[in-house]
């Protein structure tokens, strides 16, 4: 499919997340892939969008603070950076 195809993919998300109509409370788009491959060029797309749309984003890394802990149950938009370190075990380090 491709970045642009995943890209798309995720806009399409970002329309549900806007409307007023749906009543999921949750959508999840997970970013994975291979370094200098644009995940964060398509990261900051999406939060642009979202920003555009008068969605506050907030970044949070894991594991996450007391205080991450609150951002994360009243944002409407949540960035989780690297979270794959954060499953990593000392022998993948």
């Amino acid at each position: 499919m491709g970045q642009r195809g995943a890209l798309e993919d995720a806009l399409l998300a970002l329309k549900h997340i806007r409307s007023d109509t749906v009543r999921e409370p949750y959508h999840l788009i997970l970013i994975h892939g291979k370094k200098n491959v644009g995940k964060g060029r398509a990261i900051s797309t999406i939060k642009n969008k979202l920003q555009l749309s008068k969605i506050s984003v907030e970044t949070i890394t894991p594991p996450l603070t007391p205080q991450d802990e609150e951002i994360a149950k009243t944002a409407k938009a949540l960035i989780l950076e690297n979270v794959n370190a954060f499953f990593l075990t000392a022998s993948d380090i």
